[in-house]
């Protein structure tokens, strides 16, 4: 009955609220980069790219980590 009589009202709520989350995220993204918290390495003599994704909420969760070597040539 609730959603009935208010539902302009609850959809406008929705709306706003999922656009200050978008400037939320988009604030923390340029953040991230300005201050170069970038999944790449900022050394030359340490050329590695991390990846890091979050499977599940709660208590339990599973984390993947990729780790890359973007060096042009092999170690040996």
């Amino acid at each position: 009955m609730r959603e009935r009589e208010n539902a302009v009202a609850m959809h406008r709520t929705f709306q706003m609220d999922l656009s200050r989350l978008r400037l939320a995220v988009a604030r923390a993204y340029v953040k991230a980069l300005e201050s170069s918290l970038t999944p790449m390495s900022s050394s030359l003599a340490e050329p590695l790219k991390m990846n890091a994704v979050v499977q599940g909420l709660g208590p339990s969760f599973k984390l993947t980590l990729n780790i890359q070597n973007t060096a042009a040539c092999r170690p040996s």
